[in-house]
């Protein structure tokens, strides 16, 4: 399975103010001077997969620091990626994860750090950070929370699950449920 960067955008990030990469998923060459940027490139997409990043860096350490400044700036990396298990319309955040056979369909946006495993799903729905989808559960029509857990095989249409909920193996949530912060459902 191969994935292909359509895009790629950063703002105040390492050298960059604002930059963005069009590849259309061709191949891209890098060359230029030392210290022209062509690895803070590397570093910002190593980003977008989980790790640590290419130089294992604080992510404190990765914002653009003008003369005098003591600490970096706010930072951002974004990527268009074309992936046949991740669809049209979707927006992931730093780090995340897509097992084997998950399908994220759009428009749907995933917050830094989310887990979905082989075989999940997440359709029209807003994932916050770090929220963990089981083997084979389903995300359908829902708002998750941050930090959020869904068991493996569960399944969420059309609920609101606030930071912290965790939904056991096999369970089903429908259409107006809602689970509130550390809540547990099964």
């Amino acid at each position: 399975m191969h994935s292909r960067i359509q895009m790629l955008a950063l703002s105040d990030y390492r050298s960059y103010a604002a930059a963005e990469l069009h590849t259309q998923g061709r191949s891209v060459f890098l060359f230029g001077p030392n210290g022209a940027g062509k690895t803070n490139l590397l570093e910002a997409i190593s980003l977008l997969s989980p790790g640590r990043g290419l130089r294992g860096a604080p992510l404190a350490e990765v914002g653009r620091r003008l003369p005098g400044e003591a600490v970096g700036r706010a930072w951002a990396v974004s990527a268009q990626v074309e992936d046949a298990r991740i669809g049209a319309r979707v927006i992931m955040g730093i780090g995340c994860r897509v097992g084997g056979q998950a399908l994220i369909q759009g428009p749907t946006v995933m917050g830094d750090g989310c887990d979905v495993r082989e075989r999940g799903r997440v359709e029209h729905s807003v994932v916050w950070s770090n929220a963990k989808i089981g083997a084979g559960a389903v995300v359908r029509d829902s708002i998750i929370g941050s930090d959020v857990w869904i068991g493996d095989e569960a399944v969420v249409e059309g609920a609101v699950l606030a930071n912290g909920a965790r939904v056991k193996r096999g369970v089903r949530l429908g259409p107006g449920a809602r689970l509130e912060p550390d809540e547990v459902a099964g």
